[in-house]
């Protein structure tokens, strides 16, 4: 390996070598568009040129040197901003978003070559959207998000960090040095001692899907601020955090609709702790397991506890590679999703997003190719509601089988929101009026169903 070239990151490692072994799957694309009112093309053009030109993400490629992958920079980099023109269309946004879910949905070029563009769609002479497109191997969803805010500063004028204060090779150094030392003993250790006693059985797929395992659905619910103020105010008293409230809650539900009393959720981190790294476009999230025991719990306050020690016990040890840790859990990826569940509170704060005197609008994107059966993102903008992201794989769940878990999810947080953390589990209202009555009425019949589709 020369000077110029260095080992991938385990979080990169991760991502390329599931990639390879879904050669076809769009999964790893990220990104998302901007709507811009009353922009300037020209300005908007330059200061995407200037953004690709300051950030090493844009230049850095993957490569291979004697059997081993690398990464390297490129000064070959394409900072052109093509221009897709849908405003003659009919109807220009609904073309204009097809585009994008035939962008997303394709598979990218990941050896030697720019991982990271921008494209600039025409919806009318008034209203532009700004897209950007990467794959997750150049950077994750936080670093989208600076692309973003940066992209604005440029427009504006405004400076922007210097990028080199923290390069992409001094990241994976210090990443290969933790892979070298005792605490990556120790968190191995750890994560064998943790799920050693997990034996949860896995969802079973229910629904016949055309395609790869992987093709899946976001659907988006808003979320009530009102709602969500309430219960972080609950938890607040009990020293507690309302996401805590919002997974435990998930957690309950679905320890009744499989009947375990143990769950499996994969855990997102984001992992960026220095002023250097929040502004760095580049890969740092992880996702490690958290086990949710809701055995001899009765009381919902215990059980948000109970996750807020899970969540601070693992937090200690998330830097440990999830590929490793498959690996040492002997689990391949033939047997699919090592997470039945995935739960993340995402607080990005796009309010302030001005072009010029205009606000913008951010929308993220995905291929709509997860592997996890089930994963709820919260989305917290700092704005009025909330949304509940929820990303479904078709083969576990179909939409309205989703869609009524999002009833019953809203129906029990409205009963915290209403009641505080110090009520029964058995409380939650999960099920409607008009559930329970046929509940009710079929248990006095002898009819059979399946557990699955029960709570």
């Amino acid at each position: 390996m020369t000077h110029s070239q260095w080992q991938l990151t385990a979080s990169q490692r991760d991502i390329l070598l599931d990639q390879l072994y879904f050669p076809d799957s769009p999964i790893y694309n990220i990104g998302g568009y901007i709507v811009c009112d009353n922009i300037d093309c020209s300005a908007l053009a330059q200061a995407h040129k200037t953004l690709v030109r300051s950030h090493e993400a844009f230049g850095m490629r993957i490569g291979q040197q004697n059997g081993e992958f690398t990464v390297y920079l490129s000064q070959e980099v394409d900072d052109s901003l093509p221009l897709i023109d849908f405003s003659d269309q009919t109807d220009a946004e609904l073309s204009a978003k097809r585009w994008l879910d035939t962008r997303f949905a394709q598979t990218q070029t990941i050896f030697d070559t720019q991982l990271a563009r921008g494209f600039l769609l025409k919806i009318s002479q008034q209203q532009y959207w700004y897209v950007g497109l990467s794959h997750h191997l150049a950077m994750d969803g936080f670093g989208f998000a600076i692309w973003v805010k940066q992209l604005a500063a440029l427009y504006n004028s405004e400076k922007i960090q210097d990028d080199a204060r923290l390069s992409l090779k001094e990241i994976a150094q210090l990443d290969n040095s933790y892979r070298d030392s005792t605490k990556y003993q120790k968190d191995a250790t750890f994560w064998q001692d943790y799920l050693a006693g997990y034996q949860g059985e896995r969802l079973a797929p229910r629904h016949h899907c055309e395609g790869d395992q992987q093709h899946s659905t976001r659907a988006i619910y808003p979320l009530s601020r009102a709602l969500f103020d309430n219960l972080s105010e609950h938890a607040k008293q009990a020293k507690l955090g309302a996401a805590q409230v919002l997974l435990a809650t998930l957690a309950y539900y679905f320890s009744l609709h499989t009947n375990q009393k143990a769950l499996l959720f994969g855990n997102p981190s984001h992992n960026r702790k220095t002023a250097l790294q929040k502004q760095k476009l580049s890969v740092f999230t992880s996702i490690s397991p958290l086990l949710i025991s809701v055995q001899g719990l009765d009381v919902m306050s215990d059980l948000v506890k109970q996750v807020a020690q899970a969540q601070k016990i693992t937090y200690r040890h998330q830097r440990y590679p999830l590929g490793q840790l498959l690996k040492d859990q002997q689990h391949s990826g033939e047997q699919g999703s090592f997470f039945d569940f995935s739960f993340n509170y995402l607080t990005l704060d796009f309010t302030d997003i001005h072009f010029s005197d205009q606000a913008a609008r951010f929308h993220y994107l995905n291929a709509n190719a997860e592997k996890i059966p089930f994963t709820l993102t919260v989305w917290d903008n700092n704005d009025t509601d909330l949304e509940l992201q929820i990303d479904f794989n078709h083969r576990y769940f179909n939409q309205a089988e989703v869609d009524a878990i999002e009833q019953r999810y809203q129906r029990a947080l409205a009963y915290l929101s209403q009641h505080g953390l110090d009520c029964a589990l058995s409380d939650l209202p999960f099920s409607s009026d008009t559930e329970q009555h046929w509940l009710l009425g079929t248990s006095h019949n002898s009819v059979s169903y399946d557990p699955q589709l029960s709570l």
